[in-house]
């Protein structure tokens, strides 16, 4: 005998609304028979390693099947070239160097969650001292998802009650970003990194982006899932993404804070010393450079405006 839920619903009365059939869990793009297929695809990786055994949770091949719309296929294959990936590199394992070696080297760091439990993800370009390798770059970027990924998971499990999501915020101060932050490279690999993490970006806030960062962003966009660059926001406030009064209020202040201690090139902070204002200038009006005033600098002398050369002697003139 059939169940109830799978029998049609009767027709509607005369004067009622259509009725709308209840949606099965099979017709979802990440239902169980759709799980269980995509295990089945990977189960030889997952049988040789125990690690991506662990790591390929049903939420996990949930998250691969919606973002090829239930495509089982195609979400094989998606999930195939992210375990060949993480088999290689074992990217929970791997530490970022150049924090190791200098804390304040790469800024990218968890901030806290927002008012729908969302991870946010906080980066600013003039806070990172030592920013400018791309491939030391993107290890600290795959270092900050892994731990962010296992604080969203251990958050979850320790507070059932409160929301908690899958997804998270990253938000990137565009504050100090300078012409050789508009790397090609770096593009790329963020682009490669970010497709071993579907699902997983809620939102991403690029605050202040200048136009610098047009070419850059020309490079990226193609190479980003149309679903993920959807979700990319070009914004001059903090406001308006469902972050909540705390998380936008912090991210202002920190905004703020950025812009009192770490003037971007060629400004000054309001309460710099006389002597700094004069180091400054200094700076920016090199010796030698047409048109540089060395006026107020420590040392150097005004150097003389040009002459014209003397004219010719007047010939002699000739006996009558």
């Amino acid at each position: 005998m059939a169940s109830s839920s799978s029998s049609p619903l009767p027709p509607p009365r005369k004067g009622e609304s259509p009725r709308l059939q209840p949606v099965q869990e099979e017709d979802l793009p990440d239902g169980p028979s759709k799980v269980h297929a995509l295990r089945g695809h990977v189960a030889g990786l997952l049988q040789e390693d125990a690690d991506l055994a662990a790591w390929c949770s049903d939420a996990c091949l949930k998250r691969y099947l919606r973002a090829r719309q239930g495509n089982v296929a195609r979400a094989a294959s998606m999930l195939e070239n992210t375990l060949l990936w993480r088999q290689e590199c074992r990217p929970w394992e791997k530490p970022c160097a150049l924090c190791l070696e200098n804390p304040l080297a790469l800024n990218m760091r968890l901030v806290g969650f927002d008012a729908s439990g969302r991870a946010v993800i906080y980066t600013c370009f003039g806070q990172a001292h030592d920013r400018f390798k791309s491939t030391e770059a993107a290890d600290h970027l795959t270092h900050c998802l892994e731990q962010t990924a296992l604080m969203m998971e251990a958050r979850a499990s320790f507070l059932p009650d409160e929301e908690t999501a899958e997804q998270w915020v990253w938000v990137i101060d565009f504050y100090g970003f300078a012409l050789r932050d508009n790397h090609p490279q770096t593009g790329l690999l963020t682009a490669a990194l970010l497709n071993h993490y579907p699902e997983r970006m809620g939102c991403c806030v690029l605050y202040g982006a200048p136009g610098l960062f047009s070419g850059l962003w020309a490079v990226v966009k193609p190479l980003l899932d149309p679903v993920t660059t959807q979700k990319i926001r070009f914004s001059e406030s903090f406001e308006g993404f469902g972050l909540g009064d705390e998380m936008t209020e912090w991210l202002q202040k920190e905004a703020a804070v950025v812009r009192r201690d770490r003037p971007a090139r060629g400004t000054l902070s309001p309460t710099a010393t006389p002597r700094r204002r004069a180091a400054a200038r200094a700076r920016a009006s090199p010796p030698g450079v047409a048109g540089a005033s060395t006026r107020g600098r420590p040392g150097t002398a005004p150097r003389p405006s040009p002459r014209r050369p003397p004219p010719p002697p007047a010939p002699p003139e000739r006996a009558r």
